[in-house]
């Protein structure tokens, strides 16, 4: 069995170095990049890339699956692992209609704006039988205001423009020209978890964000929560999740209630990766077939028995000799 030919897109990102810095060493796979900037620009040097192609923005939908497929023809490659949610939005689109031809994340566009769109994706969460927090539009809330309300972009990235206002002044400062969703507030812990759902079952473990700096986690703790890898079983069958995804929680009542779901793994997944469970290992393993049923239940077992881990995070430099 030859080397897995794996093109992974945003390559500047932390989600996607996180990626690579788990697979690189693998023996089983061959990693090519792609990204708007040139690979100088791109923190990538430590790592033995195959080829890197720079490709325009993911919101360019012609012109970005035109340069995916040609460096997927010029490279040969098996699979492509998309990064941001327009990424594998548009990816999933294009291999649904047909244009393009190589594996990729088996999620459907529908799927990745049931949890990209905030508000659909709260609602979802009930019909499901998943605890979320109470989540509304504008029109809804400004009818029955209540305060403090968390307010975030109804579609958005992160914490990116996400706030608590504590009361009806404040409401002034946000944006107009952004469409926003309000929701209960809730209580900490802030825990994001990794998860892996396949056909054999699924894998979670859930991090505590201990430090965040600019929206990333720095500082946390890594355990198995059974509680969480429960709720995790819900979302992959409910929004019918295949292959890696994350999602936060926070507490309320003394419950834990999801506030975000991701079609992908997240921007600190590298922290369960540092804990001793791979997950993108895990992930590809099976997807080349190179795993089967014994092998996953292993991991599983050795994800339910990990001690709680403390894992820290600090930047790395890079240096790419250009010509003067």
């Amino acid at each position: 069995m030859g080397k897995l030919r794996v093109l992974v897109t945003s390559a500047g990102t932390s989600t996607a170095i996180g990626f690579i810095k788990s697979l690189h060493q693998s023996g089983y796979i061959e990693i090519f990049t792609a990204d708007i900037n040139d690979f100088t620009m791109l923190p990538l040097g430590a790592f033995e890339i195959a080829q890197h192609c720079i490709v325009p923005l993911a919101t360019d939908v012609d012109n970005y699956i035109a340069a995916i497929r040609a460096a997927v023809d010029l490279y040969s490659i098996d699979f492509i692992f998309p990064i941001h949610d327009e990424e594998i939005r548009v990816i999933s689109q294009a291999k649904f209609n047909g244009s393009l031809v190589v594996g990729a994340p088996n999620l459907s566009s529908e799927m990745v704006l049931a949890c990209t769109d905030k508000l659909n994706m709260g609602r979802r969460c009930l019909e499901n039988g998943i605890e979320s927090p109470s989540t509304l539009n504008s029109r809804e809330f400004f009818a029955a205001p209540f305060y403090p309300v968390f307010v975030k972009p109804r579609y958005g990235v992160g914490s990116q423009g996400a706030r608590v206002v504590e009361h009806k002044e404040q409401v002034a400062q946000l944006d107009s020209g952004i469409d926003l969703v309000f929701q209960e507030v809730c209580e900490k812990p802030e825990v994001t978890v990794d998860v892996l759902s396949t056909k054999y079952g699924h894998i979670a473990v859930s991090r505590e964000r201990l430090e965040v700096k600019a929206g990333v986690s720095t500082k946390a703790r890594v355990w198995y929560s059974p509680e969480l890898a429960e709720i995790a079983g819900k979302i992959a069958n409910g929004f019918r999740l295949d292959g890696l995804f994350c999602f936060q929680a926070m507490k309320r009542d003394g419950r834990w209630f999801v506030t975000d779901i991701n079609p992908r793994s997240g921007g600190a997944t590298a922290m369960t990766v540092a804990a001793g469970i791979n997950l993108y290992d895990a992930y590809f393993s099976l997807v080349s077939g190179r795993r089967d049923l014994a092998w996953f239940l292993a991991l599983r077992t050795k994800a339910l028995n990990m001690p709680a881990t403390l894992v820290t995070r600090y930047f790395e430099e890079h240096a790419s000799v250009v010509e003067s």
